[in-house]
This record gives structure tokens, C-alpha cells and sequence, in this order.
């Protein structure tokens, strides 16, 4: 009798610890991965008349910050020469955080929906010079357009996932060195998707 008890109790324990287990790995937070390219096509009739760039996940950092003001996604290259920010203001966020936020330029950081793009200069990949687009300053000659969807927020672990477009008409190239100040007109594009991004909560 003493035996049988006790190999039910051994099976009740065994059978806790794998339900303990099955959770742990149900809860285990998914990785976060980003991705996007950059699409740039000239407006004049020199050669290259187009020219793609794609960031891979395992190439860039991608990481989110919410406080009382807004929320911003920032996806960074791993060497530091090129990065997005999308901001949303906080009032402007719908109470789940899912939804689709339009940009349109120019506009304050604390107005609406913007974006900051930045790219080192092709002959200085130091760092100290580099090709910045922002909803503040408007650099393109035509329509700003696009948008940054925010597709999921996972609110127990802090996790966000979306989508984004971002097209400017008539800008300067971003390919261009930092002498080039007569640079050439390009259709700018960057379109991309993020995933289980964490989001740094400093409320």
C-alpha cells in the first residue's frame, strides 16, 4: 500500500514538472527580427537608373521605446552606418497600439506619425557626415507617402510587430558623397516588416 502511494505521488510530481516545463516553453519570448529595403530610382537619364538595397535581419538592430510622449521603433545596421526611427505620439496611439499611422511632412515630432532616416555619406563611413530624411525638415521636392502599421502588441512580454513604407518624391540621393552638394533627384523608398520587437517601457 506505502508502495503504490507512493508511486502516485511520484507520477503527480513528474507529471507537475512536465506541465511546468510545457509552459516554460510556451512562455519562452520569441526572438525579434527586422528587415527592409531601400529603393532608389533616379529621375534623370545617367546610368544606374535604379538602385536596391536590403537589410537582413542578421544585419540589423531592432529595438522600440514607449514613454508618457510617444512611441518610437528604431532598426539600426550592425555597423552603425544607416538607421530608421518611426515615432507615433503617445495620445495618437490607439488604446491596443495596433492600427496604421500615415506620414506626411513637414511636421513636428509631436504632431503626428514621423520618421527619421539616415544614411553615412558613401566617402565618409566614419560617421561624421551622412544623409538625413525627416518629417521636421522636408527635403523632398514632391508627396511624401507611407505609413508605419503596427500589426501586434503582445502587452504581458512587451513585444511589438508591424510593417512600414516610407516614400519621397523627388529627393536627393542618399548614395551620394559628401562633396556631391549637386547631387542627383531620386523616388526614395524603404519598405520593410519588423517582428517580437521588445519595447523598452520608460513610463
Amino acid at each position: 500500500m506505502a508502495t503504490l502511494f507512493l508511486s502516485k505521488s511520484v507520477l503527480a510530481l513528474a507529471g507537475g514538472a512536465l506541465a511546468l516545463a510545457s509552459c516554460s516553453r510556451d512562455e519562452a519570448t520569441p526572438s525579434s527580427e527586422a528587415s527592409y529595403r531601400r529603393t532608389v530610382v533616379y529621375l534623370d537619364q545617367a546610368q544606374p537608373a535604379r538602385h536596391d538595397t536590403t537589410y537582413q535581419a542578421s544585419t540589423l538592430q531592432a529595438t522600440a521605446k514607449l514613454d508618457a510622449k510617444s512611441c518610437v521603433v528604431f532598426l539600426q545596421a550592425a555597423t552603425g552606418k544607416a538607421g530608421l526611427a518611426f515615432g507615433v505620439p503617445r495620445a495618437q496611439l490607439t488604446p491596443g497600439f495596433v492600427g496604421s499611422y500615415a506620414f506626411r511632412a513637414p511636421i513636428n515630432p509631436g504632431q503626428g506619425p514621423n520618421y527619421r532616416y539616415w544614411v553615412n555619406t558613401a566617402n565618409d563611413p566614419s560617421g561624421s557626415n551622412s544623409w538625413t530624411y525627416e518629417s521636421w525638415w522636408l527635403t523632398s521636392t514632391g508627396a511624401v507617402t507611407g505609413a508605419l502599421d503596427i500589426t501586434a502588441y503582445d502587452a504581458k512580454r512587451q513585444l511589438l510587430s508591424g510593417r512600414f513604407q516610407l516614400a519621397l518624391t523627388g529627393t536627393y540621393d542618399p548614395r551620394a558623397s559628401s562633396t556631391e552638394f549637386s547631387t542627383r533627384r531620386c523616388d526614395l523608398t524603404l519598405t520593410g516588416t519588423f517582428a517580437n520587437v521588445p519595447v523598452a517601457n520608460t513610463n
